[in-house]
């Protein structure tokens, strides 16, 4: 059995080093040219300025879509400017991005270096990192769903001693999206069987216009999930010749 991830492949590698910033020496050096003090309100907006360039260390699982496909990555740092991530295909510099993380806003960026697996990623647009990092914090804004990969292929879902071969729409650490042959009551506690994954138990969340949702008990660890996801696209490139 093959699945098949979304868009354009491309074997895979990537990298790592520090993010890098230009420093506007305008307001450092306006004032002590005239001779004059920095007032408290042009500290403060320096101030506010360099928290803006601070790099905080996470661990967020994020969706990396680029030309060749969708991927994992794993948010290693972010600043205002940018984020270092791990990466687990190849990719090329000044190559477009976007990522996205647990709360499904899109960070659009460049790869501006890479090294050993990482990359480091150069934003647009600038993001507020210590709203991030409350809205992290306080359980508001951020969903609680990993982001999903979208995949195709199929799978088995065991209802009691019926088993419905269902296709797949994607796939995250904590459940599945799929299309039902027939209804199925949500709420029902079922085992999904996907090729190279073990199986899992299962609730089934909603149901409509003849897809479902589903939630694993038992996440898939980050792990496991980008080795599955690379093997995918390994067997798709043998297939392709890609």
């Amino acid at each position: 059995m093959h699945f098949w991830l979304c868009g354009k492949k491309g074997p895979g590698t990537s990298v790592i080093f520090p993010l890098r910033f230009t420093t506007d020496m305008s307001m450092i050096n306006q004032h002590s040219l005239h001779g004059t003090s920095v007032d408290a309100p042009v500290k403060a907006e320096d101030e506010h300025r360099h928290s803006e360039r601070q790099v905080v260390t996470v661990r967020w699982v994020a969706k990396l879509t680029a030309a060749n496909g969708q991927e994992l990555c794993l948010i290693r740092n972010i600043s205002a400017g940018g984020v270092m991530a791990n990466v687990y295909s190849s990719h090329e510099l000044g190559e477009k991005i976007s990522l996205e993380i647990r709360s499904g806003q899109q960070l659009d960026g460049e790869i501006v270096w890479m090294r050993d697996g990482c990359i480091g990623v150069h934003f647009f647009n600038e993001v507020d990192v210590q709203e991030m990092l409350r809205t992290a914090s306080d359980g508001k804004g951020l969903r609680v769903r990993p982001p999903r990969i979208e995949v195709y292929g199929s799978a088995n879902i065991k209802v009691g001693t019926q088993i419905y071969c269902v296709d797949l729409c994607d796939l995250s650490q904590g459940g599945v999206k799929v299309t039902l042959p027939e209804p199925i009551e949500p709420g029902n506690e079922v085992v999904v069987s996907i090729t190279g994954l073990e199986d899992r138990k299962s609730l089934i969340r909603w149901q409509r216009n003849g897809r479902a949702g589903l939630s694993f008990v038992r996440p898939i660890s980050f792990e496991l999930l980008v080795e599955w996801l690379s093997a995918q696209l390994n067997m798709d490139n043998a297939i392709t010749g890609a």
